[in-house]
């Protein structure tokens, strides 16, 4: 028994020495906190370089590394940013992170940000690059300003030019227009700004800022949400008068593939498509200009005015809102639609090419007249004034016209599509392709025959020269045996297979 105790003695006598080496050791290696110099409650801390101040801090606390390389702050109270000794931006929010090598700051938590042309923005992150000397905000980001207020996916701000740029899909208001497109980019100082595709401004709002909510803001999302392309915007019917002049306050621009720009109240864009909301009409341009002070439009490059009723093609077109009024000016082409009849309409089919098929074969059993009067009035001239609401078109130089089964040249026309009338003036020449007679004469009023006539009607003025196409006596007397004998021959040939079937 004493010798197992002498072994046990001299096994603990071995390893305590040991263990509290090994203890000594583990104290020594313990990582000790990375902190040189901790600050609290500090207000007005200022950083300088060159001998200018730079940033100026209030904050809870702040702590520094001991590399010197690395500074934290808790409770940032207000952290403003100088350039010449002028504030331009202050943050404030929970967390901050300095890296002093860089000058790089990164900041977390409720950060909100203000800027020196009073544009306040709200986010959970933001990154100040100062190398570039621009702030830039990688989450979700709110805005609000006097003149401006958004939501938008990413933000990059540099405060010297006072430029800010809205990225990855944006909702904007201004005082007097809204845009949804994937980029704004916005001067601060200068009011411009420029939509990036697809895009969609709506301007001269009569109804004050609304709250609104972040909406996914990919491209196809924001595409789908504009209505450019495949998906467009639902029509909504206007039940009252009062409820058509406040939606007629707003007039929409859609780009899918080129930017719009806005300086101060006029627009600036290419190939764009043009509506007004209350109308029925829609303006596609190459290239135009909106003058929201004057609700004026001027486009040129190729115009294609339509509406449920008329189609009009231009190089050139000017657009008068307060007139309700389109100026189309160089080769101009003017076609009307043509009006459904319900007595000769078949039902729709699943395809186009069956509804095609019907159509020509139901226009193929018509008779002439009615073929002719179902085809659209078309104008050639140099210059067209549209009166969209009246539906009523006023053409003017080198003219040509044909309407329902008349066709002709005059120095002026002025149409009316839901009367079906034509008003030629001028020097007036008509050919009426179905009858073979031609007028000359320097006033005529043509009314094709619809809902309220029977037959078409032509009004000439006195002094008129006409050319008719009459058909002599001789030529029908010759003609009505001939029909006879045709009769005969048709019911002989009826009656043979009858004398068959008895025998």
């Amino acid at each position: 028994m004493l010798p197992l105790t002498i072994a046990l003695l001299f096994c603990v006598w071995r390893l305590y020495p040991r263990n509290a080496k090994l203890e000594q050791t583990q104290l020594r290696n313990k990582p000790r906190p990375d902190i040189a110099v901790k600050f609290e409650r500090i207000r007005g801390l200022k950083i300088r370089s060159d001998g200018e101040t730079i940033w100026e801090l209030s904050a809870s606390v702040i702590k520094v590394n001991r590399q010197r390389t690395m500074t934290e702050v808790d409770g940032l109270k207000e952290a403003i940013y100088y350039t010449s000794g002028k504030p331009l931006l202050r943050v404030t929010a929970e967390h901050a992170t300095w890296n002093m090598v860089t000058n790089d700051i990164e900041v977390r938590g409720n950060v909100t940000v203000r800027t020196e042309m009073g544009l306040q923005m709200r986010m959970e992150r933001v990154v100040w690059r100062d190398r570039e000397r621009i702030l830039e905000i990688p989450c979700r980001v709110v805005g609000d300003s006097e003149r401006l207020r958004f939501v938008t996916m990413r933000v990059l701000y540099m405060p010297m030019q006072h430029h800010l740029h809205l990225c990855d899909g944006v909702y904007a208001n201004t005082n007097d227009a809204q845009f949804y497109c994937r980029q704004l980019d916005v001067n601060m100082k200068s009011g411009e700004y420029v939509a990036h595709p697809p895009v969609r401004l709506a301007v001269h709002i009569v109804q004050p800022f609304e709250r609104f909510e972040l909406k996914p803001m990919d491209v196809e999302a924001l595409t789908h949400l504009i209505g450019i392309g495949k998906n467009q915007p639902t029509k909504t019917a206007v039940k009252d008068s009062k409820d058509r002049e406040k939606k007629e306050r707003k007039m929409l621009f859609e780009s899918p593939t080129q930017p719009l720009k806005r300086v101060g109240r006029k627009i600036f864009g290419a190939d764009v498509t043009v509506r007004e909301e209350g109308e029925d009409y829609v303006i596609q341009v190459k290239r135009f200009t909106y003058d929201e002070e004057k609700e004026y439009l001027v486009a040129d490059g190729l115009v294609r005015y339509e509406d449920p009723d008329i189609v009009l093609i231009a190089p050139r077109a000017e657009l008068f809102r307060q007139e309700r009024r389109v100026l189309l000016q160089g080769k101009v082409h003017l076609e009307s639609r043509v009006k459904e009849d319900t007595q000769c309409s078949t039902p729709s089919k699943s395809t186009e090419e069956v509804k095609t098929q019907t159509s020509e074969q139901n226009e193929d059993k018509l008779p002439l007249r009615e073929r002719i009067r179902r085809k659209p009035t078309v104008i050639e001239c140099e210059r067209v004034e549209y009166f969209y609401r009246e539906r009523r078109a006023v053409a003017t130089g080198n003219l040509r016209f044909k309407h329902g089964q008349y066709a002709g040249s005059a120095d002026v026309v002025t149409y009316w599509h839901r009367e079906d009338k034509l008003l030629a003036e001028g020097k007036v020449i008509v050919n009426d392709t179905e009858e073979g007679h031609i007028f000359e004469c320097t006033k005529v009023t043509i009314l094709l025959a619809n809902g309220g006539r029977k037959e078409d009607e032509i009004i000439v003025a006195p002094g008129a020269k006409a050319l008719l196409s009459v058909r002599e006596e001789e030529e029908t007397k010759e003609k009505e045996p001939a029909k006879e004998q045709r009769k005969e021959q048709k019911q002989q040939e009826s009656e043979q297979p009858t004398e068959q079937k008895q025998l």
